[in-house]
């Protein structure tokens, strides 16, 4: 069951509380609260002195999308339409039912639907929004803890100071009321900590080296061209007969072992960007520098966090792409320890784990080159962990995509490699994604189809005092700032 709620807010002293209660359609009240309910309480505000986006709504905007996320529990959603430049979910479909507007006061929604202190001005399946446009609406994820947490590299706990840029290898942790999760800052650097990503809701956890992983940049090695020592190398089991060559290196995450996080907090997400300009050049290039920037946000309430990769050139290309893993590598024993692979441009999409029992190279099986076929609607790669839900990795732009592998090498390697187009220096490339835990392959076509087209994300608001994120079309990335 979805809905829509168009959530306006007047000037008030009041807020407006959604969260999930017992069956029925009931008024809220307000009651004194012990400490443990306080501290067990999850739920989204809505304050009537801030904005979503730090405007003004329009008559269709500060839309919000309503999931139902157990039997007696909701999930809020922003559902922000598209800006110049931007990609978005559209507002309405089949997908979304009754459309509500809220007037100040404190409401309950629940497995029965909504009640509150102050009755909605529009409930009907009929009708449209009725116009918001003075009107300005936030969402929060409160908890009682922050979602972020920092420390030295020795452990000692750091003050959260939102915008700032922590030290090299400073520990960076997630919690949201549906997920755990480190940022990989120190030795095997980039994207999300090798199983330290975690489903409340099962358990389960990631069943690799890390998430959205980053590795180097490359290009195709010309027909005939001679391959240098200490190039890479390929014609084996590892790379398969995939000509390619080292265009700026060294591999981020096994060789730079030090970044440094800046983080941000908002209301009901938090962030981390992670940055680094490579250093070595490969024949025939004679010039590093290219510049990299990985953005990390983790909304509250949500099984997901969504994820980037950018990179701003200083080389000259016919066909420069960013190596990465997607959602990440899958460790196992012949097969045993996950269910199956989803591979979304495969025929059938769903393999069992078994196909992975013996070593094969990336081209000989599940392999994806951009152009070899039709465009696909959606780019989802997951696996299915043993406690039943899939962790998948979504990239939200199938363009964005030049090649993709998910071969068997001891390990199930998910490669994926993003831009693969001619460059000139200062140009920018890059590919967003939501990577996170799902009950199943609709669900993750849902969630595709809510953040469909994005290649990048951005925060917005002063870097101190973040007021939301959004997402951004390719041709609107732009030049990472050194």
């Amino acid at each position: 069951m979805r809905s829509i709620v168009a959530l306006g807010v007047v000037p008030s002293r009041g807020s407006a509380s959604i969260r999930g209660g017992a069956v029925g359609l009931r008024n809220h009240r307000e009651k004194e609260e012990t400490q443990s309910q306080k501290m067990n309480r999850r739920g989204l505000e809505i304050h009537p002195a801030h904005s979503w986006q730090s405007t003004k709504c329009s008559p269709l905007e500060g839309l919000v999308e309503v999931s139902r996320s157990g039997p007696n529990a909701w999930t809020l959603h922003p559902n922000p339409l598209p800006k110049n430049g931007e990609r978005g979910p559209a507002p309405f479909g089949p997908r979304f039912g009754r459309r509500l507007l809220l007037r100040p006061g404190k409401y309950t929604l629940d497995a029965g639907g909504l009640g509150g202190s102050n009755p909605t001005s529009r409930h009907d399946d009929q009708r449209e929004l009725v116009d918001a446009s003075t009107w300005e609406t936030t969402m929060t994820g409160r908890r009682n803890e922050p979602l972020i947490r920092v420390a030295s590299p020795s452990g000692e706990e750091l003050p959260l100071i939102s915008g700032t840029t922590y030290p090299p290898e400073t520990q960076v942790q997630i919690e949201t009321s549906r997920i755990r999760a480190k940022v990989a800052t120190q030795g095997y650097v980039s994207g999300v900590v090798g199983g330290s990503f975690e489903d409340k809701a099962t358990g389960a956890r990631d069943l690799g080296f890390g998430l959205d992983v980053v590795d180097f940049l490359l290009e195709p090695t010309p027909e005939g061209a001679p391959v240098p020592e200490g190039q890479y190398d390929f014609g084996n089991l590892v790379h398969g007969e995939i000509p390619k060559r080292y265009v700026e290196g060294p591999q981020i995450c096994t060789q730079v072992k030090r970044l440094a996080p800046r983080v941000f907090v908002g209301d009901g997400f938090a962030a981390v960007t992670l940055r680094h300009a490579w250093t070595e050049a490969y024949a025939p290039h004679d010039r590093a520098g290219s510049l990299w920037e990985q953005t990390l946000i983790f909304p509250e309430g949500e099984r997901f966090f969504l994820a980037a990769d950018r990179v701003t050139t200083v080389s000259e290309s016919p066909c420069l792409f960013l190596r990465i893993d997607l959602p990440g590598h899958l460790k196992h024993d012949k097969g045993s320890g996950f269910e199956h692979i989803y591979l979304s441009y495969e025929e059938p999409e769903t393999i069992p784990s078994m196909e992975f029992f013996s070593d094969f190279p990336p081209d000989a099986h599940f392999f994806y080159q951009r152009g070899a076929g039709p465009m696909q609607e959606r780019f989802i790669r997951a696996y299915q962990h043993p406690e039943g839900p899939w962790l998948a990795g979504m990239t939200l732009n199938p363009s964005d995509v030049y090649e993709a592998w998910c071969h068997q090498r001891g390990y199930v390697c998910m490669i994926q490699e993003i831009g693969g187009r001619a460059t000139q220096p200062g140009d920018t490339f890059g590919a967003a994604y939501v990577i996170g835990w799902f009950a199943d392959v609709e669900e993750m076509q849902t969630v595709y189809d809510r953040f469909r087209g994005v290649s990048g994300w951005m925060i917005d608001g002063p870097p101190e005092r973040p007021t939301g994120y959004r997402g951004l079309a390719a041709e609107a990335l732009s030049r990472i700032k050194e």
